[in-house]
């Protein structure tokens, strides 16, 4: 009988791996309080970054520290990554001009970046790929699912945070991507 509730146990943490959860937003009273939160939580000060790009030029989120980010966690075998792929690639051209960044941060494994490339290539990726072959952005940013994606402030600060496909009619997401951007601008 055990032998039957470990494949199914396997089957059904897989398909959690890319099922979408309710967006993380404001505690019940409408505020975010500023308390040392855990990591990749909203108002939790965003974990400390630094990875590859595919070309092996080390990259980190301290690099970005004054521009907001969108740093979404993917994986060439999901398939809600794939099928966000042109909704992120929309935000990045209605968004880029105005400040904000766009990160993919692929979690396939080793030796795979020319198959990540391709893929890339395929699906129409404009915006930047880093590349975490040992996953360490997963316990970083407290993901337990791909696609995972989370807006940080030009200061470093988690202000939105998506387990699940990212939609084009997510208002929630719009509105702060809105805010971040008029808060990273410089003012005159």
């Amino acid at each position: 009988m055990s032998c039957r509730i470990v494949p199914a146990l396997v089957l059904c943490s897989a398909l959690l791996g890319c099922a979408p959860t309710a967006d993380t937003g404001p505690d019940s009273a409408g505020t975010r309080p500023s308390q040392a939160r855990p990591s990749g939580q909203i108002g939790a000060t965003s974990p400390p970054l630094e990875l590859q790009t595919l070309d092996g030029a080390q990259v980190s989120l301290a690099d970005l520290r004054g521009r907001p980010v969108l740093l979404n966690i993917w994986a060439t075998w999901c398939h809600p990554c794939q099928d966000e792929i042109p909704v992120l690639e929309a935000l990045y051209g209605q968004y880029r001009a105005r400040g904000l960044e766009i990160v993919g941060v692929t979690i396939d494994g080793s030796g795979r970046t020319d198959d990540i490339r391709d893929f890339a290539r395929r699906y129409g990726m404009t915006y930047p790929i880093w590349h975490d072959p040992d996953q360490r952005v997963m316990p970083a940013f407290s993901v337990i699912g791909v696609p995972t994606s989370f807006l940080i402030s030009h200061e470093g600060k988690v202000l939105w945070r998506k387990t699940g496909e990212v939609k084009a009619d997510d208002r929630s997401l719009a509105a702060a991507l809105d805010s971040a951007v008029a808060a990273a601008a410089p003012t005159e």
